[in-house]
């Protein structure tokens, strides 16, 4: 995505710093980020949780665990210590994964552009956030990001509330060798209103419903 515009230049640690800011919002009222990543074994997952007032503590340990493993943070601030969606009240961003060119064209030509641009480590493709003004609630955060997803043909599934993304300055490790994850654009300090990012958005239509008789078909020629 080459038309990003540069932000100044920081450090690694400063980067996911602020990066872990814009997740945890303007204000602290006891939610937690929670960080996962890939264990050893390549199968299961490790989680860390922190406040955000130790965001320069939780940034270095990310930056330790990306040297070696893959590394992921929820883009929402957690109640409690769980990963889950019903661990999730509230988000400060809204996101968009764009999963191929198409998307990240539509991205590049969408109004209001997003404050944050990460690079994902595969090929061109990159996550997207819009820091609010004001948190929205999970329910309201899921259908702006589907609403987002479906404009610019993004992946769909990562517009639930409980959803983490690969984090600035560390590496995918699916490649060999491993690739940097890179924040392309990084204002943390812009923030809108939900409404200016997704107001003028359609809603995705829903999937067309399967009436009983069709299912019982289904189920009878198995």
């Amino acid at each position: 995505m080459s038309t990003t515009t540069p932000t100044r230049t920081r450090s690694r640690h400063e980067t996911v710093t602020a990066f872990f800011g814009a997740l945890a919002g303007p204000r602290d009222d006891g939610e937690l980020l929670e960080l996962r990543y890939r264990l050893d074994d390549g199968q299961r997952m490790g989680q860390l949780f922190d406040h955000p007032t130790r965001l320069s503590g939780l940034a270095t340990r990310a930056l330790a665990l990306g040297r070696r493993t893959d590394v992921y943070v929820g883009c929402a601030p957690r109640t409690r210590r769980h990963g889950g969606r019903d661990a999730v009240q509230r988000a400060f961003v809204l996101w968009v994964d764009c999963d191929g060119d198409d998307a990240v064209v539509a991205l590049r030509e969408f109004d209001p552009q997003p404050a944050i641009v990460i690079a994902s480590g595969t090929a061109g493709n990159c996550h997207a956030y819009w820091p609010l003004t004001e948190p929205l609630a999970a329910d309201e955060i899921e259908r702006a990001n589907r609403r987002l997803a479906h404009a610019l043909g993004a992946d769909p599934a990562s517009a639930d509330a409980a959803r983490i993304l690969r984090l600035p300055a560390t590496y995918s490790h699916k490649h060999e060798p491993p690739v940097p994850v890179e924040a392309l654009r990084l204002d943390v300090d812009r923030r809108l209103p939900a409404a200016d990012v997704v107001g003028g958005l359609a809603d995705p239509p829903r999937p067309p419903r399967v009436g009983a008789a069709a299912v019982a078909g289904r189920v009878a020629r198995r």
